[in-house]
């Protein structure tokens, strides 16, 4: 009788938990992906940035390797320098609202979801207790 009542309440629960740390795994694989593609683009940006500071220095006589490669002028390589700039700060605010999210997102699903388990387990509970009762008489 008791050892059923408790298997049922063990089960919910760890169902529950494994649920949970399923759910938060798959956000923060996706919260990983994002940080790397924001890595790639800070690189991409710092190299086209030493490209820049190397033509400037040489006074912009001579093509840079990006310039030639692309055949861009200087003017096509600040317009470059400021996109890549702007793609990094894209992406650090998509990182940081989707950790803000992420973080808020788990406190409401966690409310949500105890909810959810405490309904089912008192459910549980009670069709046990019911059982219980119809088997003793």
């Amino acid at each position: 009788m008791i050892p059923q009542i408790i298997a049922r309440v063990i089960l919910s629960s760890i169902q529950y938990q494994m649920v949970q740390v399923e759910h938060f795994l798959n956000h923060m694989a996706l919260r990983e992906n994002f940080i790397k593609e924001l890595d790639r683009a800070e690189k991409e940006r710092i190299k086209v940035l030493e490209e820049k500071n190397r033509a400037s220095a040489a006074g912009q006589t001579r093509k840079s390797s990006v310039t030639s490669m692309f055949s861009k002028t200087a003017d096509d390589i600040d317009d470059l320098c400021q996109r890549k700039t702007d793609a990094v700060v894209k992406l650090q605010i998509t990182v940081d609202r989707m950790t803000k999210a992420m973080i808020f997102c788990e406190m409401d699903r966690f409310n949500n979801d105890r909810v959810k388990c405490i309904n089912q387990l008192v459910g549980s509970l009670s069709v046990t207790n019911l059982e219980v009762r119809k088997s003793s008489y």
